[in-house]
């Protein structure tokens, strides 16, 4: 696939089990091409260094003391839409995609989207009708950092947190595209899926 075409790079954090988002970028043109959205390459975008000392889940799990820290690093388009984001319907409503609080933290990986939350929607400036819904784990918060430059709407919902009736939210979001992003243990592992159905 495209990670594989470009396993060299650092398309993988080396301390945490999350993707970089050099790895989300590649990911995220194999998506558009699929969708009929142009796709870019890395250098397309502006980068953001948001943290160059990330010691994440896999340093925590081996206690690799003599691991180098890993670099956080954001990928903004070169006209990146305003956004208002909406966490878990009304009860906290931002105007950015990064919680940068969390950078001062150890889980900095929360630093996209505030982390896992039930649900979050994106409102941007993009008024092309296209709204997708994203049911995902931790891995789709930085892919809708990409997603929010071509998406009127990008809605993320976790359903190891979200148990309302998924159906019902597609309806009255009027959601035309839907994308299940999971990593491939987690995916496997997730018990919850079943609630797609309902």
């Amino acid at each position: 696939g495209v990670l594989r075409a470009h396993k060299e790079e650092d398309i993988y954090y080396r301390t945490d089990h999350h993707w970089t988002n050099l790895g989300v970028c590649y990911a995220y043109g194999a998506f558009c091409q699929a969708v009929g959205l142009q796709a870019h390459p890395p250098s397309w975008y502006q980068t953001e260094t948001l943290s160059e000392k990330f010691y994440g889940t896999t340093y925590s799990k081996a206690s690799l003391y003599t691991a180098q820290p890993d670099t956080i690093t954001a990928y903004h388009a070169p006209q990146q839409p305003e956004v208002s984001v909406d966490y878990n319907l009304g009860r906290r409503v931002t105007n950015t995609l990064y919680e940068r609080s969390h950078l001062e933290t150890k889980d900095k990986y929360s630093v996209f989207l505030d982390g896992n939350q039930p649900i979050v929607k994106i409102t941007t400036q993009n008024k092309n009708g296209r709204k997708l819904m994203i049911i995902k784990d931790s891995y789709a918060n930085s892919f809708a950092t990409f997603a929010v430059n071509d998406y009127e709407e990008v809605t993320l919902v976790d359903l190891r947190h979200y148990r309302a009736q998924l159906s019902k939210l597609v309806e009255e979001s009027g959601v035309n595209e839907i994308l299940v992003l999971y990593n491939v243990s987690g995916f496997a592992s997730d018990a919850n899926l079943f609630l797609i159905t309902r």
